[in-house]
């Protein structure tokens, strides 16, 4: 068994909206800090998405109401799920420094 070097390297830490393209990575291990229902989890590259690796599922980060949504300044940038968000319906939303913005969903992607 070869010699373990001290100290061991730390994985690098993302939330589930920061993590890099999946595609440039493929492979690699990374610290998920929200990644199993907003819990922390490993999370692998699979070359397309980031695999939960305890679910063998993509990473997803927990549901919140509104009133659980951190304040927008602090993730400027990252997607949630909301709860109740679109006047009180499910919705993605949207940090954008200042405020957490509604995501419309519309059509289905395609790539036609």
């Amino acid at each position: 068994m070869p010699a373990i070097t001290l100290p061991l390297p730390k994985l690098s830490q993302y939330a589930v909206a920061d993590l890099p393209d999946a595609g440039d990575f493929k492979d690699c291990v990374v610290n998920c800090t929200n990644g199993h229902d907003g819990a922390p989890v490993l999370a692998r590259s699979n070359g397309t998405v980031w695999i939960n690796t305890v679910t063998n599922a993509p990473v997803s980060a927990a549901t919140l109401a509104v009133a659980a949504l951190p304040a927008a300044a602090t993730y400027p940038g990252a997607i949630r799920h909301c709860s109740n968000g679109s006047t009180g319906s499910a919705c993605m939303v949207r940090s954008d420094g200042t405020n957490w913005k509604v995501i419309a969903l519309g059509a289905t992607a395609s790539a036609s």
